[in-house]
């Protein structure tokens, strides 16, 4: 059973909901008014949740993407148990892009380094992605001190500017 199937069965309308439950779980920067319609606890941990919305099952859509990125980079998601999970839904491709990225601008973390070791020789075509600044926050002043501040986007991060 794939993860959109799962999340289906636990009563989630996708892919609405797991944008929902995500941004319950802390992805506040992405928070828009999906309607009145709170998720809840849901059995889907925050790797399958970040598969779920990369999976080739959805209608390609540039914001699962962002959310299913900043969800992945939640502390609990493990990268051998992300890896599986995307292997299994067919979008590693998305999973070693969105590590690159994340490498990109978080290149002292070292959870992307072990992404993209687990990932080695998967192809990406980035045509139609989203761009790499799509999954941080910039700024150009922070406490007054000038300069372009980056900082990627995960659970708990408190929203800069919020749209779509």
């Amino acid at each position: 059973m794939s993860l959109v199937e799962k999340a289906q069965q636990l009563g989630l309308v996708c892919p609405d909901d797991l944008r929902r439950l995500a941004i319950e779980r802390g992805c506040n920067y992405y928070s828009v008014d999906l309607g009145p319609k709170p998720v809840g606890e849901v059995a889907l941990t925050n790797a399958e949740l970040a598969v779920a919305l990369l999976s080739p099952e959805l209608a390609f859509e540039p914001w699962n993407i962002r959310i299913g990125a900043a969800i992945m980079s939640a502390p609990d998601v493990n990268a051998d148990n992300l890896v599986n999970l995307a292997r299994s839904e067919k979008c590693e491709n998305l999973v070693r892009y969105i590590a690159e990225c994340g490498k990109r601008y978080e290149p002292e973390n070292k959870s992307w380094d072990e992404l993209l070791s687990l990932l080695a020789g998967v192809q990406v075509d980035r045509d139609g992605l989203p761009h790499p600044t799509r999954f941080i926050a910039m700024t150009g002043m922070i406490r007054g001190k000038m300069g372009l501040f980056t900082q990627w986007i995960r659970p708990g991060h408190s929203p800069v500017i919020q749209h779509r």
